[in-house]
């Protein structure tokens, strides 16, 4: 996925910041319906932004982001 010339930068970087938040969201779990709710936008427009993030990260599925926001510990919970 990431050229080894360009390990410095993470291949999330590209993701705009709603990309990266639905990415987030995507990688701990949550339902394209939960999100939709979070968010107040519509469940097309999220399986939308699903369909550009795994194109634009070279994913094929959601385990594909859940173990990429894994590896990278993106996502995380803040603990109170």
């Amino acid at each position: 996925m990431l050229d080894p010339d360009e390990e410095d930068s993470a291949l999330h970087d590209c993701l705009s910041d709603r990309e990266y938040q639905i990415f987030c969201l995507l990688g701990i779990g949550t339902s394209i319906k939960e999100i939709s709710v979070m968010l107040s936008l519509n469940n097309k427009t999220i399986s939308t932004y699903r369909t550009r993030l795994l194109k634009k990260m070279g994913m094929k599925t959601n385990a594909d982001i859940i173990r990429y926001v894994i590896e990278n510990k993106l996502g995380e919970q803040p603990t109170t």
